[in-house]
């Protein structure tokens, strides 16, 4: 493991196999289409291709991706995930999207211990995207009815669906002081999903960088003062790590997802939970790309409407209120897991790579647990890289038998 690989890791949740910027597909034109007769026939692919998914078995989150697929594709079954706390769970919104369709529906609820699950699927190279663990369990679930599903992915790429798109637009108009007062106020720590606060300190931060340096920061969970202080003399500030090549326009942005953060976060993590619960995830809406990309920016981010043409598409196929809700993810409550888990707990606090600051993961660890700063993201990956990695890599004879006590209470 090197140092760019430990430095990407806490700043962005994953380690790439390969570093070099992917050549642009042969399908992206150099400017997007201009003509209204181009931007037809673009149209009229993306329709046609809808038209042309297959599949009788889809993951169904409530949310647009997914709903919409439901609504074109029609499948015969879809499997929906039940989270706790309230603030996680998205259900009801898939259930009523079922219910509207006419389509037969599971629900699986979320176990509230999560220590039960993290050994099936927290091992090999450390991968820090938690909703893995959840992926991996509504996949387990869906194994014992079908041995391949559909599921929304590649939406919020292809159709602009990120709160970061909306940011970028954002970030163009708002004036420095409204940044500076975000960065001053003293936000309260929550445990609820992506809070308002949340977004404000992340949309402030970083706010004076270049668009796609600030683009990478805003999706990072470290910043680079706290990677520093972790890391250390390993540390490699940011703007090095960037990778280059890119143009500033929303589109380039979104290329830079589908090259970095697609490529090496989203695909593995559906790879992964779906190889440990021995199915296929297929990913229709990746295919899209080739169309809605050449389009111009305010087919997919219009103002700060985020999705604006799957919005129009899915115009009388699902109800209003799918169609309007804000968008919401597919994430976990990470930060209850922290304040709960003994496992997280001991491979944390009680146990740290020496490459790791110790004192300093200890300190978020209780500044957490105080509800004074919200860690949860960070102490996560501290977790996954000790546990996944940390406590499996060979160690010489004389350190293991240091670490002999502490090595027969964990469990391989």
């Amino acid at each position: 493991m090197t140092n760019k690989d430990i430095n990407w890791y806490f700043w962005q949740k994953y380690i790439p196999s390969d570093y070099s910027v992917p050549e642009r597909p042969d399908w992206y034109q150099e400017r997007p289409a201009r003509k209204h007769y181009d931007k037809f026939i673009l149209l009229d692919h993306v329709d046609s291709y809808l038209d042309s998914i297959r599949g009788d078995h889809l993951l169904l989150s409530g949310g647009l991706d997914s709903s919409t697929l439901a609504a074109r594709v029609k499948p015969k079954h879809v499997y929906i995930l039940k989270q706790h706390p309230q603030s996680y769970d998205e259900s009801k919104y898939a259930i009523d999207v079922a219910n509207y369709l006419n389509l037969d529906w599971d629900v699986f609820a979320f176990p509230h211990n999560v220590d039960d699950l993290i050994p099936d699927i927290i091992k090999g190279d450390p991968f820090g995207d938690s909703s893995v663990i959840a992926l991996y369990y509504l996949c387990k679930q869906v194994s014992r009815y079908t041995d391949s599903v559909l599921t929304g992915d590649a939406g919020d790429e292809m159709f602009g669906g990120y709160e970061t798109y909306k940011a970028y637009k954002l970030a163009k108009v708002c004036p420095k002081f409204v940044v500076e007062c975000i960065q001053n106020y003293p936000f309260t720590p929550s445990d609820k999903k992506v809070t308002l606060g949340f977004k404000a300190q992340r949309f402030a931060r970083n706010f004076d960088d270049p668009p796609i340096l600030r683009h990478f920061n805003w999706m990072a969970t470290f910043t680079d003062k706290e990677r520093k202080k972790l890391l250390g003399p390993a540390f490699i500030p940011a703007v090095e790590l960037v990778p280059k090549g890119y143009g500033d326009s929303l589109r380039e942005i979104q290329r830079a997802d589908m090259d970095w953060y697609f490529r090496w976060c989203m695909k593995p993590k559906a790879d992964r939970a779906a190889l440990e619960a021995g199915i296929t995830l297929r990913a229709p809406l990746l295919e899209t790309g080739r169309y809605i990309l050449n389009l111009p920016d305010k087919y997919r981010v219009r103002g700060v409407t985020t999705k604006w043409l799957l919005r129009k598409m899915a115009k009388g196929l699902l109800p209003k209120s799918i169609i309007k809700r804000k968008k919401r993810g597919f994430t976990t409550p990470v930060s209850l897991w922290v304040k709960t888990s003994g496992l997280i707990r001991e491979w944390t606090y009680e146990h740290c790579d020496p490459q790791l600051n110790h004192d300093y993961v200890k300190e978020m660890y209780r500044c957490h647990l105080a509800g004074t700063h919200d860690y949860a993201r960070a102490l996560w990956l501290v977790f996954v890289w000790n546990y996944s990695y940390y406590r499996t890599r060979p160690i010489d004879v004389g350190r293991r038998e240091r670490r002999n006590t502490q090595l027969d209470q964990c469990a391989y």
